[in-house]
């Protein structure tokens, strides 16, 4: 069970039913993921609001989630309601996103509750990590004044607030050209290290990982002979590892010679800041001035950069 934040609680199922009990601080939408979905990249998550009383599920097949039922609380009334009528939309009209993205506007604006804020923070999300891949046109601004006018005077403490807050200041920063984002994690000994510290005044390569991600890790391996030719000339490389157990074991078998530092259970939300969601990692090539020079570059395009820039 995840909220946006991905926190993950593992609830068993037995004998094709479950049962948790769910104590929070703010009511906010969840989801639900079968995990055997998840581990073959394959999974419909199922949402629903933490309300107070009881909330009943009843799942399908992935093939018929269409039937799903979650029935309990005034918020999940009111989304799966507003669900049903964005599924009406004729799925075969050349300007469905448009339609859709109309109506989900024209929503959260006329119903200014927990539920509009949560389909306003989808939207937002959805901007920033899904569309650009499908190179999906989609004004974020309309979203934006939204959030800023009858958002957040209305439910600042929520942590809705600061999450879309952070989903925002991304999108302005973190584009080649933009700025990077500052941020202090701890080292593998535990001494917090602040990142500008590390890296003012120098060309640097912000290379995001985690022990899991062989290519994340691949990337790192194939920069170190890059990163031993231009150290002494202004060039220095920074990781941020996704915590888990074994990252002292992966730094030493991958032989990384610069700083790691690490994000514990992303409570810094590093991850969301640099637009890497789910994502293992990447990289985040930097200047002196703390310009984004690439992002996602190449071994190849970083000593490219570097030859030209550093004589």
């Amino acid at each position: 069970m995840t909220n946006v934040q991905q926190d993950v609680v593992y609830i068993p199922i037995r004998n094709g039913k479950f049962e948790y009990e769910l104590n929070c601080d703010y009511e906010e939408m969840y989801k639900l993921i079968f995990l055997d979905e998840f581990q073959s990249a394959m999974w419909n998550p199922v949402k629903f609001f933490s309300e107070k009383g009881t909330i009943n599920f009843t799942f399908y097949p992935m093939d018929e989630n269409e039937q799903n039922q979650i029935k309990g609380g005034i918020h999940n009334t009111e989304y799966y309601a507003f669900s049903k009528d964005v599924q009406a939309l004729d799925k075969e009209d050349e300007r469905i996103s448009q339609k859709t993205d109309s109506m989900q506007l024209q929503y959260i604006t006329e119903h200014q509750t927990l539920v509009g804020y949560a389909i306003l923070l989808e939207k937002i999300w959805a901007a920033i990590y899904y569309y650009p891949h499908y190179s999906r046109e989609f004004d974020i601004t309309p979203f934006v004044e939204t959030y800023n006018t009858v958002y957040v005077p209305k439910f600042p403490e929520h942590p809705y607030t600061e999450q879309i807050q952070l989903l925002i200041n991304s999108a302005e920063s973190i584009k080649v050209g933009g700025q990077y984002i500052d941020f202090e994690v701890p080292d593998l000994e535990g001494n917090v290290v602040k990142l500008s510290e590390q890296i003012q005044g120098k060309m640097a390569l912000i290379h995001f990982w985690a022990t899991w991600c062989g290519a994340c890790r691949q990337n790192g391996k194939v920069l170190i002979p890059v990163y031993e030719a231009y150290k002494d000339k202004g060039f220095t490389v920074v990781g941020i590892a996704r915590a888990t157990t074994a990252v002292k074991a992966a730094i030493e078998k991958d032989k990384y010679p610069w700083l790691n530092l690490v994000d514990m259970n992303d409570k810094e939300n590093i991850w969301i800041k640099y637009e890497l969601g789910n994502a293992g990692g990447g990289e985040f090539l930097v200047d002196e001035n703390g310009v984004i020079l690439a992002i996602g570059p190449t071994v190849e395009e970083v000593e490219k950069i570097l030859k030209k820039r550093l004589k």
